[in-house]
């Protein structure tokens, strides 16, 4: 440290040596929702006891916080990961996360073996940013009358915090460390983001604050917030389940000094258009979820194309047969639908059993959870006989997992003792490439299936089956 110092006193090194950049504490893309820009000097004797993560209100030294995450589960390039580069989703939560509780993002990208940003992972963050850009494009606080309970003067109007520039700001008296600012609409407005900033010149003084709307009868009540209003800083974006009033109320209820808010801005974002995820559980119940909290879905279960209004998917429901899942997500507020997502179940599993344990892992169609095996092979009782012409295998999905079956068996019989081999191969490439495999075999009428790993990839003593499931006749 000294010696960079003595080269070039005004670099700033990360880490443990020194105070030059707070990192927030995790790696994760999550800033705390209390996030103050200062933390105690190195000599301060309260120093260690001081979160990263939170800051510290009475710091003296001006350290934002730093938050760093993978756009990949980790921070080196693995073919095997090209299908786990985070989503869209996932993005602009980390997003709202960061920057959004006044921390810094950085974003980090893994060089693939050529050097080069791997085409998923360019593609993916350009549109999230596109979505950002949607989700926060049309201010409508610019339509709105603002008013302040308190100020400071002609210069420090209400006014400032919505007239789009950064170097104007609303600002109360010396010695008034509260205020409220209200804005009202002509007509009613559907709001579900607000953005606040604090002069971040001046510093960072709001300490608690919270929000209000108008609702249909006249009341002020408090917007559905899931997460604390302590801290603003440079930026606090709030998001919210959306809500339809004509008056926004904001009640700074304590400061370190007077008020000076540059920046309120409010908006209707649109729902993320993704198609919803469908699974099948243990107990035979679908699952449908939505990428957007608001979104609604809707569903068929014969094959045949949802449609906006009926059908809609409310709670699990038992799907216990062969058949065909369609869904659709649908914005309310903008009037548009995701594209169809279809899934195919073949044997419904609640029957099915797996030989020596409880565990229904690898039925519960959550490939994150998984059944281990040291004995070489894996035995499903299903309970009655089918008609079976393959099945399908899926290993864990969570990162760093050993235990992938590379060559394998099939074995299938009426009874557990008479089981006949009908299938024998390779899952080729499947360190690096570990996505849902499928083995086809001649018909066999089949009430006990095995299958067997003849080979563990790096020759590991265990493998593992994150999904399992049959195709039958």
């Amino acid at each position: 440290m000294r010696t960079i110092k003595g080269i070039a006193p005004k670099a700033m090194i990360f880490g443990g040596t020194c105070g030059d950049i707070r990192w927030i504490g995790n790696e994760e893309g999550w800033a705390d929702e209390t996030n103050w820009a200062m933390m105690p000097g190195l000599d301060d004797p309260n120093a260690a006891s001081v979160s990263p993560t939170t800051g510290c209100e009475t710091g003296s030294m001006w350290m934002p916080g730093e938050v760093d995450v993978s756009v990949r589960p980790g921070w080196y390039y693995h073919a095997a990961e090209d299908n786990k580069v985070k989503s869209v989703a996932q993005l602009v939560d980390i997003y709202y996360q960061s920057v959004g509780r006044n921390a810094n993002l950085l974003l980090s990208f893994c060089p693939d073996r050529h050097g080069r940003i791997h085409p998923i992972d360019s593609v993916r963050t350009i549109e999230w940013w596109k979505t950002i850009q949607r989700e926060l494009k049309d201010n409508i606080l610019v339509h709105a009358k603002v008013t302040a309970d308190q100020v400071r003067g002609q210069e420090f109007e209400a006014s400032r915090v919505s007239d789009g520039r950064s170097d104007t700001y609303w600002a109360t008296p010396d010695g008034v460390s509260a205020g409220v600012l209200t804005f009202t609409f002509d007509t009613p407005q559907k709001v579900n983001r607000l953005l606040l900033q604090e002069y971040i010149e001046l510093g960072q003084r709001v300490a608690s604050f919270k929000v209000e709307y108008q609702a249909s009868d006249g009341t002020f009540v408090p917007l559905p917030l899931t997460e604390k209003t302590t801290t603003i800083g440079y930026k606090r974006i709030l998001r919210f389940n959306t809500v339809e009033t004509r008056t926004l109320r904001v009640n700074f209820e304590r400061a370190k000094g007077p008020l000076c808010i540059a920046n309120v801005e409010a908006f209707l974002a649109p729902n993320l258009m993704v198609e919803p995820a469908i699974r099948r559980d243990a107990d035979d119940r679908i699952v449908l979820t939505a990428n957007d909290r608001e979104s609604e879905i809707y569903y068929t279960t014969n094959g045949s194309v949802p449609q906006v209004g009926k059908n809609r998917y409310t709670k699990p429901f038992v799907f216990n047969k062969r058949g065909e899942i369609k869904a659709i997500a649908y914005d309310k507020n903008f009037k548009k639908q995701s594209e169809v997502a279809t899934q195919k179940f073949d044997l419904p599993m609640r029957r099915f059993r797996l030989l020596g344990t409880d565990s229904r892992n690898l039925f519960d169609g959550d490939p994150h959870t998984a059944d281990w095996f040291t004995t070489g092979s894996a035995t499903i009782d299903m309970g009655e006989k089918h008609t079976l012409t393959g099945i399908t295998y899926l290993p864990e999905q969570n990162r760093w997992t050993s235990g992938y079956i590379h060559r394998y068996e099939v074995w299938a019989g009426e009874t557990e003792a008479s089981q006949k081999k009908v299938a024998e191969g390779e899952f080729s490439n499947i360190k690096n490439s570990p996505t849902l495999r499928e083995v086809r075999f001649a018909p066999v009428k089949a009430r006990f299936i095995t299958l067997k790993a003849i080979q563990i990839v790096d020759d590991v003593k265990r493998f593992n089956i994150g999904e399992f499931s049959v195709i039958s006749k």
